[in-house]
Parts: C-alpha cells; structure tokens; sequence
C-alpha cells in the first residue's frame, strides 16, 4: 500500500504557524536596531535599508527561510522617509502588522498602505515639536546656565535632550507595537504640537 501523497500549504500561507507572540528579546532588538534607521540612509529609497534592518528580526521569526521572508522583506524596501525619531511608531506599528499578515489576517497591502499614510504626517509632527521647539528649547536653558556650570552645560544638554527624545521613542514604539492602526488615535493624544507650542 503506498504512502498518502503530502499536502503542501496553499500559496501564500507560512510552513509552519508563526509565534503566537514574538519574545520580548525580539521586540527590544527591533526597538534598539530602529535607533539605527539613518545609518544607511540612501538618495533613492532614504531610509528604507534602515526600516528593514530594524524589522527583520520580528521578519525572521514570523516566517520560514524562503519566498514568504523574502516577499516580506522586499516590501519594506520601497521608498520610505519620515522623521528619524517619530519612525519609531511605525516601526512598531510594522511589527504589529507583520504578525497579523503572518497569521493570515490581514493581506501585505494593509502594512505598505500602513507605512505610506502616516511617514509624511509624523515627519511633519517630528520636525515641528524636535527640531523647532525641544532642541533650542534645551539648547536656550543650557546655554544660560554656561556662567554656572561652564563647559559641562554641552553634557547638561546631551542628558535632557536625548532624555526627552529616548523616553518618547519608546513610548511611540509600544503604542505602534500595541495598536497598529489605532496607533492615530493614540498620537494624537499625546498632542505633541501642543507641547511643542509651550517649549517655544
């Protein structure tokens, strides 16, 4: 009597079921890689090396060697762009897509349309409350307090600025890890604008 023929998956579905949810060791490597996201920015994709480098580790445990990692890894090679700090809500917000479209959830076009309608508006929400209103914020407090502390007013700065910046990077990280694409929502609550109006 010959053996049953074996079944293989249908197209587009994963060997093996993918993690229920990823370890923890896993989403802390994709938070610390995401701090990378400009190292090796280019002129035609921008930052689209540095977004895939920091997911490919949720990538690498969501699905098998072969063509559904590779197809999962070339769509985060498009073009993309935003403000290097505020990408970390979309990094988080990737993973959480990833593991849904792993699950067989959600179909790839949810993450691509995911990343394309939220890099411009965050960037613009990056640029205006970083780079307009904490940097010389900090940088004005700083350079008033050179008579008393002198050359360790330049350290005073590096400590409060990255301090801000550090603990809003996590806390975008986990709201885009936990929410996907209620993640909106959840920033515009943290109403950075407003914020970024008072520094000023």
């Amino acid at each position: 009597m010959s053996a049953p023929p074996l079944r293989t998956p249908p197209q587009g579905t994963p060997a093996s079921a993918p993690p229920a949810r990823l370890p923890r060791t896993t989403v802390l490597r994709v938070f610390l890689r995401s701090l990378f996201l400009q190292a090796s920015w280019n002129p035609k994709g921008m930052q689209n090396l540095g977004l895939a480098y920091a997911v490919y580790p949720a990538l690498e445990r969501l699905y098998p060697p072969g063509p559904l990692r590779e197809a999962a890894v070339r769509r985060h090679l498009v073009f993309f762009n935003t403000h290097p700090y505020v990408a970390a809500a979309i990094v988080g917000g990737v993973v959480n897509h990833e593991q849904k479209i792993a699950r067989g959830e959600e179909t790839p076009d949810r993450v691509v349309g995911f990343k394309a309608a939220l890099m411009g508006p965050l960037a613009a929400l990056g640029d205006g409350f970083f780079w307009l209103s904490l940097k010389p914020a900090v940088g004005g407090l700083c350079a008033a307090m050179v008579p008393l502390l002198g050359v360790w007013a330049v350290a005073l700065f590096l400590v409060l600025y990255n301090l801000v910046h550090l603990l809003l990077r996590i806390r975008l990280y986990w709201l885009g890890l936990s929410l996907g694409d209620r993640l909106v929502e959840a920033v515009a609550r943290v109403n950075l604008p407003a914020k970024g109006a008072r520094l000023r």
